[in-house]
């Protein structure tokens, strides 16, 4: 996976202004550099359909498309990976099925689950909610600036700070010490994609791993 600033997660089940082709495709040409898809309901034909949908566009765009959750999905499609949560298949379990040429992420809201699951082997763990939002029902209390400093601090493997953020607080982000974000609505919700995401993109670090 080439190196990375700017994480759009394309939740099916959030109420955007786009199409997930549209909004995967103009925001990729923009300056995306990580892809995932995302959705949280009973219906696995629906997430299958449009990861089929879009996985060729992010192919064409040399883009890693990242799967939320489902580790069967991942699989049959031959995406380039899996965001896991604290509650999905553990780790390990998922390495096995995925093979080591797959990548990883986590969810995690304290330092201490970001340091075991670096210690299980992921490729990156997301750190959140720095902001309150919108996108997630089951959102949990935003964790502050100070927890950024552990994570620059302690963690070897790179993180990405996610919830809440937009054009008008990403700055305070930055000057913390954040180099990567991912982010739903500040994308979905945009009249113009491709504005969006060239002004999130030209707000971060020039920073960036791998």
């Amino acid at each position: 996976m080439k190196s990375f600033k700017l994480y759009l997660i394309i939740d099916l089940n959030y109420p955007s202004r786009h199409s997930p082709n549209k909004l995967a495709e103009e925001a990729m040409k923009a300056g995306v550099d990580l892809l995932q898809l995302r959705y949280k309901g009973n219906n696995l034909r629906l997430l299958w359909e449009w990861a089929n949908k879009i996985k060729p566009l992010a192919r064409a765009a040399g883009i890693p498309l990242i799967i939320n959750d489902r580790v069967d999905v991942a699989l049959a499609l031959d995406a380039a990976g899996v965001h896991l949560g604290q509650q999905d298949l553990p780790v390990a379990a998922a390495r096995r099925i995925l093979g080591r040429d797959k990548f990883i992420g986590i969810s995690c809201h304290n330092i201490e689950a970001a340091l075991a699951a670096q210690s299980q082997g992921v490729n990156y763990v997301s750190m959140g909610p720095v902001f309150p939002t919108l996108s997630k029902a089951d959102a949990k209390t935003p964790l502050g600036f100070e927890l950024i400093k552990q994570f620059n601090a302690k963690l070897d493997i790179p993180w990405v700070a996610i919830g809440g953020i937009k054009p008008d607080n990403l700055g305070s982000l930055v000057e913390a010490g954040v180099s990567r974000i991912a982010v739903i609505s500040a994308i979905a919700q945009a009249e113009d994609i491709a504005q969006a995401t060239r002004q999130l993109k030209g707000m971060l670090s020039p920073e960036s791993w791998m």
